[in-house]
């Protein structure tokens, strides 16, 4: 998982403590000294599903000296941030194909559990991660196979409740 961070800010310290505190192993990037590239900003614009101008801190005396009232085409939003590394909103938090903007913190926790269902199964079942193929959800059986060892890390295979599964 990567956090593009600003140590500065202190939503950007709460949430990079959040992801420690929960043991996410944590890629810091402090993007004021190591900006980031048109082509990565265009892709993580991409893995947050939002446009340039929805990332923009609007607030910032370079935003009101420069851009404000003034309508820009994405790209040159992209430029924008790129030459004022200041206007990208953080955190920003990557996980594989998917972002999410640590405001508030909690965000954060939308992105480490985005994909996962989470069935509790009885310990009288007696299933083990080894033997599970597919959840019941709801009472539902779900049709596609789960990866389990994207749910659960290796040292706790033998956990049988609750089981934490990614439905692919």
């Amino acid at each position: 998982m990567k956090i593009y961070h600003n140590p500065r800010c202190s939503k950007s310290r709460q949430t990079l403590q959040m992801l420690q505190d929960k043991g996410v192993d944590v890629e810091i990037i402090e993007y004021l000294n190591d900006i980031p590239t048109v082509a990565e900003l265009k892709d993580i614009l991409q893995k947050l599903e939002m446009k340039p101008e929805q990332v923009l801190r609007k607030g910032e005396a370079v935003f009101k000296e420069k851009f404000k009232g003034k309508t820009l085409s994405d790209t040159e939003w992209i430029n924008a941030m790129v030459e004022n590394p200041k206007l990208i909103e953080r955190p920003i938090v990557i996980k594989g194909n998917k972002a999410v903007l640590g405001r508030p913190p909690e965000n954060v926790l939308e992105l480490i559990w985005r994909y996962f269902q989470i069935a509790n199964f009885s310990a009288s079942v007696g299933f083990t991660l080894s033997r599970i193929k597919r959840v019941a959800t709801y009472g539902r059986k779900v049709s596609r196979k789960i990866n389990i060892q994207k749910a659960i890390p290796s040292t706790a295979k033998n956990i049988k409740m609750p089981i934490v599964c990614i439905v692919n």
